[in-house]
């Protein structure tokens, strides 16, 4: 889900160009959206604590949701585990937050 249209379009030309036949891209808000989904990814849309309740209910039973987190210390919200990416990966490491729906 991504607010911005444009930004929509260009998450829709990546999906497209890496093949990937399992993934939708939707311009619109958390709360307009009534599908539930395995796999959320969402990034600068709110504060996670603000968050939970939408991703609750996005969700599907055994679905998960990872959050952008930060590039400086582990982030810690409960409700939420820690995955940290080496930078090896992407330049810089990255902690994000996950979120498991139980």
């Amino acid at each position: 889900m991504e607010r911005s249209v444009r930004r929509a379009d260009l998450a829709r030309r990546a999906v497209r160009l890496l093949g990937l036949e399992n993934v939708e891209v939707a311009s619109t808000q958390t709360r307009q959206w009534k599908t539930a989904a395995e796999l959320l990814v969402c990034r600068a849309v709110s504060s996670p604590d603000r968050l939970k309740g939408d991703l609750h209910r996005l969700l599907s039973p055994t679905g998960v949701a990872v959050i952008g987190g930060s590039h400086r210390s582990p982030p810690v919200f409960q409700g939420f585990s820690t995955l940290r990416v080496p930078s090896n990966i992407l330049g810089n490491p990255v902690w994000l937050l996950i979120m498991e729906k139980t």
